[in-house]
């Protein structure tokens, strides 16, 4: 990294506003060799301008910047020093680990009771969607009976009908048939059936007729076309009487539909409502009142009796007169008296590390431990 050091004093240069240094040297390099640039003159008094405003004071900006310098330590004196603080030591506020272990128990015992009433509520909430869907199934299955009657009842209104068109063109079509070798006969059956097999374009002329008379397959197709057309006609009308008897209905079965989409919906909005507000009603303070209940109907453990007080130091003070009993002699011998057996701390640890050795045998790696 290439440091810039200072040709005088041989400290780092600053190289803060290096733009606006650059600039005022190719001012001061331009007027010295006699060239003329506005724009940076321009700039460069601007930047001067700034520059003297940030750092005038605003006493000097309101004077016009004669104001008696003694003047900034005389109002400075005046200002009021804001006192500091006092100190205020910031004390622990975490909670304990018992209160952290209770207050999880509490939490964790409002979550199984939420749900738990969440569970309950699954339930209940089954049990109403399975009610409606019930109730429109049954409104559905009425109007399809609905309309399965009023189906019934124009087939039946049409029945003789069918039977007459069917049995009037079997009849022609068995005449038709018979009509095969005879030319006459054939001529008569057209010219006098002419409006009948001309169907909706009217009547036959001569033209369109002779083809008819004289062929019998020409005439046999003719005459399928026109039960054909016959049978279209009579279904159509059937099927158009049957919708102007279902109509009604169907419409009807939309509009009660449509209730009870509505009532349905209302019923299960007010039903999710009162099931939120009976969840948000098992507050903390419900499972705390839970569990502490829950503890104090606990069984308590066996706590042992206490041992008797022992019955020494209520014993009789000697009457009053009595000499007080010499135990000079007794202090002197348990003061004097030395243990026989008494081991030093050393031989102690001695005795140790050999009875260790003996229940770890090969554990020290060669080492006196």
């Amino acid at each position: 990294m290439p440091v810039i050091f200072g040709f005088t004093d041989g400290l780092t240069a600053s190289l803060k506003f290096t733009k606006l240094d650059l600039s005022k040297w190719a001012e001061a390099y331009e007027r010295e060799h006699g060239i003329h640039c506005a724009e940076r003159i321009k700039n460069n008094a601007e930047r001067e301008k700034h520059s003297k405003a940030r750092h005038m004071d605003a006493s000097a900006i309101l004077m016009g910047g004669k104001v008696d310098p003694s003047r900034y330590l005389l109002e400075a004196s005046r200002k009021p020093t804001k006192a500091r603080k006092p100190y205020v030591p910031v004390k622990d506020k975490s909670a304990s680990r018992k209160q952290w272990l209770d207050k999880k128990m509490i939490t964790d015992r409002m979550r199984a009771m939420r749900a738990a009433l969440d569970a309950e509520q699954k339930g209940q909430r089954d049990a109403t969607w399975a009610r409606q869907i019930k109730e429109r199934d049954a409104l559905d299955a009425k109007t399809d009976a609905a309309v399965e009657v009023a189906r019934q009842t124009v087939k039946d209104r049409y029945r003789p009908r069918w039977r007459q068109l069917y049995s009037a063109q079997r009849k022609e079509a068995k005449l038709v048939g018979q009509l095969g070798g005879n030319l006459l006969d054939r001529a008569a059956f057209v010219f006098h059936n002419r409006e009948r097999l001309g169907g909706a374009r009217g009547s036959l002329t001569v033209r369109q007729m002779l083809p008819l008379i004289r062929s019998t397959k020409a005439l046999g197709k003719r005459v399928a076309s026109i039960h054909e057309q016959e049978r279209r006609a009579l279904a159509r009308e059937a099927k158009l009487e049957t919708k102007e008897q279902t109509q009604p209905i169907l419409q009807g079965h939309k509009l009660r539909m449509t209730l009870i989409r509505d009532r349905h919906a209302a019923e299960r909005q007010s039903q999710k409502d009162a099931m939120a507000h009976s969840r948000q009603s098992v507050s903390f303070a419900m499972a705390k009142a839970a569990v502490i209940g829950e503890m104090a109907q606990a069984p308590r453990p066996f706590v042992r009796p206490a041992p008797p007080i022992e019955k020494f130091r209520e014993a009789q003070a000697p009457p009053p007169g009595t000499p007080p009993p010499d135990v000079s002699q007794n202090f002197m011998k348990a003061v004097e008296a030395k243990p026989a057996d008494a081991v030093s701390r050393s031989e102690q640890i001695k005795r140790g590390m050999a009875a260790w050795r003996q229940r770890n045998p090969d554990k020290d790696f060669g080492r006196e431990m």
